[in-house]
């Protein structure tokens, strides 16, 4: 007995969108940045001993060593060196675990018409605590109020 064409299209057709679905719900499941829990951070920033006002502190999470993962957290600190994080997403804090620390006091504007930037704040840290930092620091699952920093020139 023969199968008709028109079954075996249409078996095709289902065979087909089954596979089409399977993909979509596979490649949809896998896509997009895992959530990680976040806890409020705060601290200080001083150098040789005094309050650094106007740093900017950047917490960079971090899988593995070098391998940035998730949400960066910032601040700017103010005039007693304080600061408190906020997620580049605007939530209030950081991702818990483990961070790369960028803390810099290079500022610049942006030249009107122009893809240049002029720098109005000079760089008053070495590199160790910005573009080559050596600075890490661990977010407790339940926040901290003593992510604290006195770097050294």
């Amino acid at each position: 007995m023969a199968i008709p064409k028109r079954y075996m299209m249409a078996r095709q057709f289902q065979l087909t969108i089954w596979l089409c679905l399977c993909c979509l719900i596979v490649s949809v499941g896998g896509c997009g940045e895992r959530q990680r829990a976040i806890a409020l951070v705060s601290g200080t920033v001083t150098l040789d001993g005094k309050p650094l006002a106007g740093a900017s502190v950047r917490f960079i999470p971090m899988d593995q060593p070098n391998e940035p993962l998730g949400v960066v957290s910032q601040a700017e600190t103010d005039a007693q060196g304080h600061f408190r994080l906020s997620t580049s997403d605007d939530r209030p804090g950081a991702v818990v675990g483990q961070h790369a620390v960028r803390i810099s006091t290079l500022k610049g504007r942006r030249i009107p018409n122009s893809e240049s930037t002029e720098i109005t704040t000079p760089e008053k840290l070495p590199e160790r605590f910005n573009t080559q930092t050596q600075l890490q620091f661990t977010v407790p699952e339940q926040g901290t109020d003593k992510a604290d920093f006195d770097l050294k020139s």
